[in-house]
């Protein structure tokens, strides 16, 4: 749900006409809280995942798991925020100059449909994610069976 909120939410950019901007900083209240979801899902699953790697190769890896995740984190911002300049250029934005109606345009785009397009593939990706409800509670029981009941790892 918070991957597809996302990429749907800032549409809204589209229909803001310029003269009513100040609409703009409420639009953000609302992307604002789809970016929310997707910060705390990684969280959410993490443990989970961990739970499942004990139970299939017997051994915990949290600090491989969590390093890797943070890896994958800063890298996808860098990636982004270099990008940025690039398509900011590309899209004829200069600083401090009145922008053209094109590129007035561009930005709505890079506002709204490249989140559009990124969280499109990532619905996909996460809606074959294995570890549903139903898998996570039989992990669980299979974990507390190998331990014997015990509440240590």
């Amino acid at each position: 749900f918070a991957f597809g909120y996302l990429g749907v939410a800032p549409v809204g950019v589209f229909f803001i006409p310029r003269e009513l901007g100040i609409l703009f900083p409420v639009l953000n209240l609302f992307v604002g809280a789809g970016a929310l979801g997707l910060w705390m899902l990684p969280g959410a699953i993490g443990p989970d995942v961990l739970e499942w790697e004990a139970l299939h190769h017997g051994e915990r890896h949290e600090g491989g798991f969590y390093g890797i995740w943070m890896l994958i984190q800063k890298t996808g911002g860098g990636i982004a925020l270099f990008a940025m300049g690039f398509l900011l250029e590309l899209i004829g934005f200069v600083p401090d100059v009145e922008p053209t109606a094109e590129t007035i345009r561009g930005l709505r785009w890079l506002y709204a449909g490249t989140p559009f397009v990124v969280t499109a593939i990532a619905v996909v990706v996460i809606s074959r994610y294995p570890l549903t409800r139903e898998v996570y509670a039989d992990v669980r029981r299979q974990l507390e069976e190998r331990r014997g009941g015990r509440d240590a790892p």
